[in-house]
């Protein structure tokens, strides 16, 4: 839940007012003031810019601030705690207002740019040889600091601006910002997926922030991995997650759930040997409906992996 004290410091800094020139400057070097009347009034300027290049300006220069770790010498107040939480929570009340910049600069924070970077927060002495994020990780004047306060209020700004789908999303934001992906006996299927991986990397070390949601009209029916509607007779309508790990072999991460009895039927990995099998198991050819009806024995309330030969089903 975001604080109280937080919502009122959004709401504060969230005032119409226009950026003049040299006020992001002069507003980001107020966030060092050991004055709180000087932080709240450089809040205020940097909660309130315009979306665009002004926006722009003001995260370039927090992003060049919390660099000060690399920089010879090293500032006297890099990573201060008071202005790094005055840098979250600017982000924070500009990510409300603009989906762009802001969510990629505080995502860039909670979760670096690949599946390994992890939080900036992160003690970095704590990790060893896995130093993934180079210079860029919190480490204050102090030593630890406030690192676990400041790890909890960004989670609460990216929770206030919606920048991680969650089951919370209410209809209205599903329906504003996932794309309707299926339409089957009276459910719809909703899907979003955001990619704010750096360039040129690997897809499996990505990051991707997604999630999918199925309605049967305003009611939700169910929220998580599985992305399709599938009939199946008896068995009623399921949610379906297909994983295809397919190297040389068939090998697939298949979970079922019931939509009407609103539980998992069955969560499996298959693995197929095409040599023993002598059957066509492949994703592509089949197509999802097929493959799982040629794996599973569905009943109502009931999932059984077939008794088939050169497949192995292990339970997920």
């Amino acid at each position: 839940m975001i604080s109280p004290a937080l919502c009122v410091l959004l709401a504060l800094f969230a005032s119409p007012a226009v950026a003049a020139p040299g006020a992001v400057e002069t507003a980001i070097r107020g966030l060092y003031s050991e004055k709180n009347e000087v932080r709240a009034a450089a809040l205020r300027t940097l909660s309130s810019v315009k979306p665009g290049a002004e926006t722009r300006q003001v995260l370039d220069g927090f992003s060049a601030e919390l660099a000060c770790a690399a920089k010879e010498p090293r500032p006297a107040k890099c990573h201060a705690p008071e202005f790094v939480r005055g840098v979250l929570l600017a982000a924070g009340a500009l990510a409300k207002k603009d989906d762009t910049l802001p969510w990629d600069f505080l995502v860039g924070l909670a979760s670096g740019r690949s599946s390994t970077d992890g939080s900036f927060f992160q003690d970095k002495d704590a990790l060893g040889e896995q130093d993934f994020r180079d210079n860029d990780y919190y480490s204050p004047p102090d030593g630890d600091g406030q690192r676990a306060e400041l790890q909890k209020l960004l989670d609460e700004v990216m929770k206030g601006a919606g920048i991680v789908p969650s089951c919370d999303w209410p209809l209205e934001r599903v329906r504003a910002r996932a794309k309707k992906a299926q339409v089957q006996g009276g459910y719809q299927v909703y899907s979003y997926s955001r990619d704010y991986s750096g360039a040129g990397l690997q897809e499996q070390y990505g990051v991707t922030y997604a999630q999918n949601w199925i309605y049967r009209g305003e009611e939700r029916a169910y929220c998580g991995p599985a992305s399709r509607v599938i009939s199946f007779g008896k068995a009623g309508p399921l949610a379906a997650e297909i994983i295809d790990l397919s190297g040389e072999e068939p090998a697939y991460s298949i979970s079922l759930y019931d939509l009407a009895g609103k539980k998992t039927l069955c969560s499996y990995g298959v693995n197929v040997d095409s040599t023993e099998a002598g059957e066509l198991f492949d994703l592509g050819e089949l197509g999802p409906d097929k493959l799982i009806a040629a794996l599973f024995a569905l009943d109502k309330g009931s999932c059984r992996p077939r008794k088939l030969k050169g497949c192995l089903f292990t339970p997920n």
